[in-house]
């Protein structure tokens, strides 16, 4: 099993979390200290949040590559430190296609 060592710089982005597993993830993720990026097609649904320092709160529709892109951009100017990129749903953070990140 892989073993991960995650401390309050890490920075997690969760999509859907308007409801349901990524509601879950975004509460369990704030509670231990983390910093996340929530998104959900109505960023409305995300106010059970805090506004934070470690909270970014985003609107994003998954199914489109332009919003993907914008996200990710956003993302990336509120917490710059974060080098590493993580793959959503088969697109890379610069917006192409490929199973690289």
């Amino acid at each position: 099993m892989t073993q991960f060592n995650l401390n309050d710089q890490t920075i997690w982005f969760v999509t859907g979390c308007s409801s349901g597993l990524g509601k879950s993830f975004a509460q369990i993720i704030y509670k231990a200290g983390h910093r996340i990026i929530a998104t959900a097609r109505n960023v409305a649904s995300l106010s059970y949040l805090p506004d934070d320092p470690n909270v970014l709160k985003l609107q994003l529709d998954v199914t489109s590559q332009e919003a993907i892109i914008s996200a990710f951009a956003e993302a990336l100017q509120k917490f710059p430190e974060n080098k590493r990129r993580h793959k959503q749903r088969g697109i890379r953070s610069d917006g192409r296609h490929g199973s690289h990140v």
